[in-house]
């Protein structure tokens, strides 16, 4: 949990300046230090423990609040639709804010209540969605829905599915935000330029009969030239001219072959 073990780091380092400051501020005036300096550095120390103990109750709370999250999700049966939008708006949007562990995990589960047929679940978990997953950079929002789609399982997916349908239907969702790839690998050359809304590779002028190949470009033909290839055909020509293109025969040995010679 990275909010948990931040709160643990910086709980460390504040003791730690604890005992430095409260060995700095033992009486007596040393190196010049006048008495205004030493009150000062007691009323630091006294708001340094102030927030220490804040932060080791807010830790206490969260590790409380992670460990009864199983019982959270539990509450996201529908069988009170008050109990479910406030599970889903106090409970869980405010544990993924804080980053408790976890959370995200079981804010996935909210996703299949969209097809629930209480309108207001429905509006609930699709104002969660979009107050937690959508933002104005559509790069972040295309990631915060690739972390969603990963290791979720099919019954969460088909929700992802049927929300983020419903919303580039209304306009929440720009369309650019989900296609954002011009090319993709061509089946003839299988190489990343076939594009897709011209539907033509631009490498090798895929879905046309004849090869892209223009004179002008003499390093892109001695990459395609003879040679550089599988050479299915060509490369047997060579054993099978020797044998004067022998076909739907057996080819006698050659010790025997010699021995005849004899």
């Amino acid at each position: 949990m990275r909010c948990v073990k931040q709160l643990e780091r910086f709980i460390r380092l504040k003791s730690e300046q604890q005992d430095s400051v409260t060995d700095s501020c033992l009486p007596g005036v040393e190196d010049g230090v006048n008495k205004d300096s030493s009150t000062l550095d007691f009323g630091n120390l006294e708001q340094t423990r102030a927030l220490v103990a804040s932060l080791e109750t807010c830790l206490r709370f969260s590790k409380c609040i992670s460990s009864i999250m199983p019982t959270l999700v539990q509450l996201l049966a529908p069988s009170s639709a008050t109990e479910v939008k406030n599970t889903i708006l106090l409970l869980l949007m405010r544990c993924r804010q804080f980053q408790i562990d976890d959370s995200e995990t079981y804010l996935r589960k909210m996703l299949p209540l969209v097809f629930s047929q209480d309108k207001s679940i429905h509006a609930t978990v699709k104002d969660a969605f979009i107050t937690i997953y959508l933002t104005r950079n559509p790069t972040e929002t295309a990631a915060n829905l690739l972390s969603i789609a990963i290791e979720s399982s099919i019954g969460n997916l088909a929700a992802l599915e049927f929300i983020v349908g419903s919303l580039v239907s209304k306009g929440d969702i720009s369309t650019s935000t989900l296609r954002n790839k011009t090319h993709n690998l061509c089946m003839r050359c299988g190489r990343g330029s076939y594009h897709l809304q011209k539907s033509r590779c631009a490498a090798c002028g895929y879905p046309a009969a004849r090869n892209r190949k223009y004179n002008w470009s003499v390093k892109e033909i001695w990459r395609k030239t003879t040679g550089t290839g599988r050479m299915r055909y060509l490369r047997h020509l060579p054993r099978r001219f020797k044998s004067n293109f022998r076909e739907g025969a057996q080819a006698a040995l050659r010790k025997s072959a010699a021995a005849a010679s004899f």
